[in-house]
């Protein structure tokens, strides 16, 4: 352990100043205090300041704190609290003992814990946590690999997986894995890392999910689904399975969606646990802006199986209010909370995905068709968009659109323009997404060569209610008649 011991006191010092310019010690750095009872052999020869710090505590101290702020973490998993606390210590010059100790004491738990330290670490990046410290972190866990084996026979293991982790993470660069003084010290747990991250595991793993989600939109079969993903052998993964499943299922229609809602429901808790049905929906809220590109509606869907997740009891409520869940996903856990407080919520969260309160879709069409005219014949914009609400079917929006300008085809110009002012109405009032009104439209256009024969002249008058909507705001200014329509 010489060399590990010498390169440790190395960087240990240069990053705490305890060695001047000149390479002599800093006069005032106190040597660690081998009586201390949480002194550590491996760091013999390093010192830490006591005059010259801007740290409200010494590393002794700090090392001390630790202790109990990661205890409680294992027993609560409230990893809030645990970030606060820690946050609390004020001293960022340690974060490398954070990492240390956080790792280490998890190494002897029964496995959970191990991804709660990553967890952490990876929600303390890179704000608090810096690559640099999470590196120097990691390498004293290396220098202290064949002694941690000692107390923990798979501790190596362990380490790769938390290290492969962490690069996964982006805590760690990968340029670390290529360490070369680090492979001379502990190349065992550099080689697993590598072979984790990249041995194709976790690239394997997200290719292997793509057919397996193909096959089960088709055949709907949840436990011919769950062998195949248990097949897969990753567990660790899981937040994998729920933020591929859902993505996956976006642009699809209500049928995948509910399959999709029912697949994490059934996956819970025997291949996927909470914890990691709640990182997925963390990875989600992170790639939300990625997935508007594609999916304008994104926000609204993630935010529907949110709220379906926590009615199937899945998510525990307290995700809804996590600090760092609010900093990623805030737009969307205001849309799932607005939802969850609703009056009858989980008996309509139980049907999001259909055809709002229950109602066979027929009778929801003619509904549809009801409240149209009779907001013809009265003009009450406000109680029509009451009566759109009270459908209750946010996924079914694109047919109260397509049917509007149907009706409208036939009327004469004031009704066609109480159409227009309706759509513009609910654009507005954030009643009717964007994204429908486009799918809306899509259908429309997708409808013209059969409405033509009953309406001649339905080509003028759906370009000018396609010119008007874009006008209004109600259609993307970029928006284009489609070639095809599904």
């Amino acid at each position: 352990m010489k060399t590990a011991t010498s390169r440790a006191v190395r960087l240990a010092s240069k990053a705490d100043s305890t060695i001047t310019d000149d390479g002599s010690v800093n006069p005032f750095a106190e040597p660690l205090d081998t009586g201390d009872p949480v002194y550590d052999s491996e760091e013999d020869g390093q010192y830490y300041l006591t005059a010259t710090t801007q740290s409200v505590m010494d590393l002794r101290e700090y090392k001390e704190k630790l202790r109990p702020i990661f205890d409680e973490l294992f027993i609560s998993a409230d990893l809030e609290e645990c970030q606060r606390r820690i946050l609390e210590l004020a001293c960022p010059e340690y974060n490398f003992e954070l990492v240390k100790r956080g790792v280490s004491f998890s190494l002897d738990k029964n496995g959970p814990e191990q991804e709660l330290v990553s967890t952490l670490l990876s929600r303390l990046h890179p704000t608090f946590l810096s690559c640099d410290a999470a590196v120097r972190g990691y390498e004293r866990l290396l220098e202290l690999a064949d002694e941690l084996e000692l107390d923990v026979p798979n501790a190596k293991s362990l380490l790769a997986a938390s290290l492969a982790r962490a690069v996964g993470n982006e805590v760690v660069p990968r340029e670390f894995l290529q360490d070369v003084d680090m492979m001379k010290i502990c190349s065992t747990v550099l080689a697993e890392a590598n072979r984790l991250v990249y041995g194709n595991r976790l690239a394997n793993f997200k290719a292997g999910l793509r057919p397996i989600f193909s096959e089960f939109f088709l055949s709907a079969d949840f436990e011919e689904c769950a062998a195949r993903i248990q097949e897969l052998g990753c567990p660790e993964y899981g937040f994998e399975v729920v933020k591929r499943a859902i993505s996956f299922s976006l642009d699809k229609k209500e049928r995948e969606r509910e399959l999709t809602s029912k697949l994490v429901n059934f996956l819970y808790p025997s291949t996927i646990n909470s914890r990691a049905v709640c990182k997925g929906f963390e990875r989600l809220f992170e790639l939300i802006d990625e997935l508007c590109l594609d999916v304008p509606d994104a926000k609204l869907l993630i935010a529907t199986f949110l709220a379906r997740a926590v009615v199937d009891e899945v998510v525990p409520p307290s995700f809804l209010t996590d600090g760092y869940t609010q900093s990623v996903g805030g737009d969307v856990l205001k849309v799932a909370k607005a939802m969850l407080n609703r009056e009858h919520a989980g008996a309509r969260l139980d049907r999001i995905w259909g055809p709002g309160d229950g109602r066979p879709v027929q009778d929801l069409k003619v509904a549809v068709d009801l409240l149209l005219q009779e907001y013809l014949s009265s003009g009450d914009i406000n109680e029509a968009c009451r009566c759109i609400k009270e459908v209750n079917a946010p996924f079914f929006h694109h047919e109260i659109v397509k049917r509007a300008v149907v009706i409208a085809l036939d009327k004469n110009e004031d009704d066609r323009e109480r159409i227009a002012a309706l759509l513009r109405f609910l654009h507005e009032n954030d009643v009717v997404s964007m994204g429908q009104f486009e799918k809306g439209f899509g259908r429309l256009y997708g409808l013209v060569s059969d409405l033509v024969l009953d309406v001649p002249d339905t080509a003028r008058i759906l370009a000018v209610f396609a010119r008007r909507a874009v006008e209004d705001g109600v259609l993307p200014k970029d928006f284009r008649v489609p070639v095809s329509v599904s």
